[in-house]
């Protein structure tokens, strides 16, 4: 069965001209649990994550954050958010993190999470995919979006001495007792009014 499908702010138009309060033309948001998500632009199935993922020095695709998307007709833009949890396993724990379309990093989406301290943080990653123009591989805009693109993420922990873990927390209710915590992705389609 599919689950929710957020459109209530889709645009509205009169002769091609936007006169909705949104720009919104779908917004997909999904649990990282392996269930059916419908749009306008089909129905996607994310990762069931079900337990930490532990980093090494190598770079490996985050769990649940690779998603194939099909962008809507009609769609300037694409924000690809994934929202996960990470803990320490060090004192200073440190993740590097790379997003990819299609294969190809997008160089100026890389970000770092470190902390010289005991860390639990909910981390939010963000990125904005305009569409139309000139593509650009460090951007990652896309000169025109057909059929679908695989979203994703890839990580790995800064060095053996500065360790990171995803999905979990490592105190609970007065004690060390990790807590999994799911993953969240969210695929929204950006309409004509958007200026990116």
């Amino acid at each position: 069965m599919s689950k929710l499908f957020v459109n209530e702010l889709a645009p509205k138009t009169n002769g091609g001209v936007i006169t909705g309060a949104s720009n919104i033309i779908e917004m997909i948001p999904m649990l990282c649990d392996g269930e059916n998500y419908t749009g306008i632009s089909g129905t996607y199935s994310p990762t069931n994550v079900t337990t930490s993922q532990s980093l090494t020095t190598t770079y490996v695709d985050v769990n649940g954050s690779s998603i194939d998307y099909t962008a809507p007709s009609g769609a300037v833009a694409v924000m690809y958010e994934f929202s996960f949890s990470s803990s320490w396993v060090d004192s200073h724990s440190i993740g590097n993190f790379k997003f990819f379309i299609d294969g190809t990093e997008v160089t100026d989406a890389r970000q770092a999470i470190g902390i010289n301290a005991n860390h639990e943080l909910v981390n939010h990653f963000r990125y904005i995919i305009p569409i139309g123009g000139t593509a650009n591989a460090s951007t990652g805009r896309q000169a025109s979006w057909s059929g679908s693109k695989n979203l994703k993420i890839q990580t790995r922990e800064h060095s053996a001495g500065a360790e990171m873990i995803l999905f979990t927390s490592y105190y609970w209710e007065g004690a060390n007792s990790p807590q999994f915590n799911r993953p969240r992705l969210t695929l929204t389609a950006i309409g004509g009014a958007y200026n990116g």
